[in-house]
């Protein structure tokens, strides 16, 4: 039967690849890879996030679908949030800095191109196609709205860059669609999920050891399978001085944070303090479990 059936003309196939929903891919495999210890995931998100950044890009801006070789389409706020949100997620998973920086470089093309006056993500750059109206939607349906997307994905860049710039444009979109979500919060569960995470203190946790310490992994290893969802989480490369100095220009107050007595540290901080410094495995755990 199979032999008949490909003696048929092949219904056309949508095989074009979109930037956006590749931006919620690389989040999934990447959080799905860190939680389950499965470095296959990671590594498919690793290489579709390197498609991306290879394909996808032209003059520092994203564009929206490639097919047969060919990128093409401006980008649209959900190219920019999304992308951003699976930057940051991949982040989490490798601890690499370049996702954490790409991550911050696509949120500041989404600032720049999207944000509207009075707070918010139009749908449509700044300066494209000529429209009659721009549209804000933060409704969710089959996936989060650009909105909702660009809300938990920024919050997370403030808090783990140590940036007010990035929270207050969450502020600002939530003022000015607050009316939107009250109105019909069952249509916009994700940005309620990013309004839950607004109403409790903010942590920061920083491992700080070299990257090849057999303790530094463990502790990564610990906070990548825990659920700790008001934490964002930082590794110091101590060792490796080009990272720690390009860390530090990312987040500014890891700048002096450092290994005590020459073993891999945890430091906690929440609001603007820090507790004392965790040393080893086996403190970080006790330290976490009291924050679950």
């Amino acid at each position: 039967m199979f032999n008949e059936r490909e003696k048929r003309i092949h219904p056309y196939k949508d095989d074009k690849i979109l930037t956006d929903w590749n931006g919620l891919m690389i989040g999934a495999l990447a959080r799905g890879g860190a939680t389950l210890d499965e470095p296959r995931y990671v590594s498919a998100a690793v290489r579709c996030a390197e498609f991306i950044h290879e394909n996808l890009q032209r003059d520092g801006r994203l564009l929206h679908r490639w097919r047969a070789s060919e990128a093409a389409i401006p980008g649209l706020a959900d190219d920019y949030s999304f992308l951003t949100w699976g930057l940051l997620e991949l982040y989490g998973a490798t601890f690499d800095l370049m996702w954490l920086e790409r991550a911050r470089q696509t949120a500041d093309g989404l600032l720049a191109l999207f944000e509207a006056p009075g707070g918010g993500f139009f749908a449509t750059p700044a300066g494209g196609e000529e429209q009659l109206v721009r549209v804000i939607e933060t409704s969710d349906g089959a996936i989060p709205s650009a909105n909702s997307m660009a809300a938990a994905a920024l919050l997370e860049l403030a808090h783990l860059t140590g940036r007010s710039e990035y929270e207050d444009a969450v502020h600002r979109l939530m003022k000015a669609v607050g009316g939107r979500v009250a109105g019909a919060p069952a249509a916009h569960t994700a940005l309620l999920q990013t309004v839950d995470r607004m109403r409790s203190e903010p942590i920061q946790l920083v491992i700080v050891g070299p990257s090849d310490d057999p303790e530094t992994v463990r502790m990564l290893g610990l906070i990548r399978r825990m659920f700790l969802p008001r934490a964002a989480a930082l590794h110091k490369p101590t060792g490796d001085s080009h990272a720690c100095a390009r860390l530090a220009d990312l987040a500014p107050f890891t700048e002096f944070m450092e290994p005590i007595d020459g073993r891999a540290t945890a430091y906690i901080c929440h609001g603007h303090s820090c507790d004392a410094p965790d040393v080893g495995v086996e403190a970080l755990e006790e330290a976490l479990n009291r924050y679950i």
